[in-house]
């Protein structure tokens, strides 16, 4: 067998595979992406009509498309905003309902309470002489209130509308309550007790009212009448309970829409006993907000309209009002180490309703 004992061979060789392995590598470069081509344009520019959707039409397949309409809290020139420069007027509204509410004891009784402090620390520590009661129908204390649900007649009570001005507080951060304080009941179903009343009838229930919040709004307004509204009650609320005086704790819950209290002290199960507090005290607890700030906004997010998924040639959305609007789309090309984007713009003119 012949070898090659060349030097100048050998060196030859580790060139040629040096060479080869930064081709490939070059051929394969992680960090770059493909750069974003993209067009857009309104479809019968000259046709669009409020109510009507409207057609974008796209040129290019990037791999992701989010969208801002121009609309009123969906601008992008507002997605990095996070404070209002001024705030017009600012309201508190709601709805509430009440069940399971004995009629001869709590008839009449203003049993939900909606409190505002602005000296609260958010300690956890409650002392009512900090809050301010909303609810309270005396005129000293408020010269316009907010409804209260109250039970009226039966054992059911529905508040399907309240609302208050809150302008004083438009420029002040403050903490927002709803306070349950109900009297004890003086009888119990499960043990046959009868009505003062009307000894020939037991009472109804075993347990203190059920009260349900929902559809709760705290709406700021901008100068240019624009609203912002904060509904969320986990999310931007944050209520938590506070437990004043309570020997019970379960069945008062919050989620994102709604709230309740519904304190269970006495219940039965197969015919016994498994909770039995004594009712012999007004029980009184608070779901109590994080700090508020009417001047605190959430950024305009935009809407993502198209993934990595499939190709968009199209894409439709309504304006409800005539005028102006800048469209905007945020156009992205990206892989696991790098990412491109442009901004492309189109103006919408929108015409009254046909």
């Amino acid at each position: 067998m012949k070898t090659n004992n060349n030097p100048t061979s050998g060196k030859r060789l580790a060139q040629l595979l040096a060479l080869c392995l930064l081709a490939t590598f070059s051929s394969c470069d992680r960090d770059g992406t493909e750069s974003v081509e993209f067009g857009v344009n309104v479809q019968t520019p000259d046709a669009v009509y409020a109510g009507q959707p409207v057609t974008f039409e796209f040129d290019g397949n990037p791999d992701y498309i989010a969208f801002y309409s121009g609309e009123k809290n969906d601008r992008y020139a507002n997605r990095d905003r996070t404070t209002l420069p001024e705030v017009d007027s600012l309201g508190l509204s709601y709805s509430a309902k009440m069940q399971y509410a004995e009629n001869y004891d709590y008839l009449g009784d203003r049993i939900l309470r909606v409190m505002i402090s602005d000296t609260y620390d958010g300690s956890g520590e409650i002392n009512p002489e900090e809050w301010h009661d909303l609810t309270d129908p005396d005129p000293a204390v408020n010269e316009e209130y907010l409804k209260s649900v109250i039970l009226e007649t039966s054992t059911t009570a529905k508040l399907p509308y309240a609302a208050v001005n809150l302008s004083q507080y438009k420029d002040k951060d403050f903490y927002l309550a709803f306070r349950y304080l109900a009297e004890p009941h003086t009888g119990i179903k499960s043990e046959g007790h009868t009505l003062p009343n009307n000894p020939t009838k037991t009472y109804s229930y075993d347990n203190r009212p059920r009260i349900d919040v929902t559809e709760l709004k705290l709406v700021k307004r901008e100068p240019d009448k624009n609203l912002i509204v904060v509904e969320d009650m986990v999310r931007e609320f944050v209520f938590t309970p506070h437990f004043v005086t309570s020997k019970v704790q379960n069945n008062f819950t919050v989620s994102n829409y709604s709230m309740m209290f519904q304190p269970q002290e006495y219940v039965v199960t197969d015919g016994k006993i498994t909770v039995n507090e004594s009712q012999d005290y007004d029980i009184d607890v608070w779901m109590v907000s994080q700090k508020l700030s009417p001047h605190s906004v959430e950024p305009d997010r935009g809407t993502p309209i198209k993934g990595t998924n499939a190709r968009l040639g199209i894409y439709q959305h309504t304006y409800s009002e005539p005028g102006t609007y800048t469209a905007t789309f945020i156009v992205t090309n990206a892989n696991k180490w790098n990412s491109e984007q442009i901004v492309r713009e189109v103006t919408v003119e929108v015409k009254p309703a046909q």
